[in-house]
């Protein structure tokens, strides 16, 4: 019997499918909600059973994580909303494109100067603050920074967020060193790391290209320090300082951007608690017409076992009740 893939719940129609990486599905619930579920196969085989369990591994990593934003009470605008948690994946706030699909269309689409500073600095500002939580992003890259409708980044994807001395879970070529190039496993987590994949993330607004993507020993190439130049780019010496490591933190980087850019632009708003419960309400019912729960035992089961229930929880009881 062939394998097929598994929807994670009955309403969703193949139309409804938006994106696929490395573990995880997304779906579209509807023009502002997301759900992204670990990928699986109906009658799958031994490999498909090991990648759907690290892809479970994979999510709940990343919901620890979105636990641990959602806690702070000063939340970041530019790092992307968890909307909330369940067993099945989670529910995440839906953004126009990725900065790794507009630099495709960069022919069509150019970036201007000032864009390309806002880009940068938004960028940076969210790494601060992960770097605040005492986190770096560990698989920073175009695919894992997302563009609002108005043309602001949003920093996704935490499933490999670690702890700076930590081993880094990715180690994507041309945004990380691998620690050797007998095993290619991922350098150990550090603010140098973090900034190298920074570097290169600037390098790729900058041009609309990723560094060295060509080149068949661009693994090689990173790991010896053998960066392409960036003679005349928009940040060209923070780029290559980003990638030589000079920065004692990211935040000493953020400072030096301040110092080379004083464009001024007003930043995208947080989510705010009304939006917030709108959203969840909206996943709730989509809860509900897929297993025809009661609202009463799904918020019971929410409030055990899902990391992302935060503090919002008791405003949401008031509203579905």
């Amino acid at each position: 019997m062939s394998r097929t893939l598994q929807v994670p719940f009955a309403s969703l129609r193949p139309f409804d499918f938006l994106a696929e990486g490395a573990a995880a599905h997304v779906y579209r619930i509807n023009e502002l909600v997301v759900l992204k579920v670990p990928i699986r196969y109906d009658n799958p085989d031994a490999t498909d059973i090991a990648d759907h369990a690290a892809g479970v591994e994979s999510l709940e990593h990343e919901k620890a994580i979105y636990k641990v934003l959602n806690e702070r009470e000063s939340k970041h605008p530019n790092i992307l909303h968890c909307i909330l948690a369940i067993p099945e994946g989670i529910f995440l706030e839906r953004l126009a494109t990725t900065l790794e699909f507009r630099n495709r269309n960069r022919e069509k689409e150019p970036v201007s100067e000032g864009t390309v500073m806002r880009w940068v600095k938004q960028l940076v500002s969210a790494e601060v603050y992960l770097e605040d939580l005492g986190y770096v992003h560990g698989d920073l890259r175009p695919a894992n920074i997302l563009l609002t409708d108005e043309d602001h980044v949003k920093l996704c994807d935490f499933d490999a967020t670690v702890r700076p001395g930590e081993r880094l879970r990715a180690a994507s070529p041309g945004f990380s060193q691998v620690s050797d190039l007998h095993t290619f496993r991922p350098c150990i987590a550090s603010s140098g790391s973090e900034q190298l994949a920074i570097g290169s993330c600037i390098f790729a607004i900058a041009t609309g290209i990723e560094p060295l993507q060509d080149a068949v020993d661009q693994v090689q190439r990173f790991f010896q320090n053998n960066f392409p130049s960036t003679h005349g780019l928009i940040f060209d010496e923070v780029i290559q300082n980003c990638w030589r490591k000079r920065y004692s933190s990211i935040a000493e980087l953020e400072r030096s951007i301040a110092a080379d850019s004083n464009i001024a632009f007003q930043n995208v708003s947080v989510m705010g608690n009304q939006e917030l419960k709108l959203r969840r309400r909206e996943c709730q019912e989509f809860l509900y017409g897929n297993a025809n729960i009661a609202s009463d035992d799904i918020h019971i089961m929410m409030s055990r076992q899902h990391p992302c229930h935060d503090a919002h929880t008791q405003s949401l009881n008031t509203l579905l009740t």
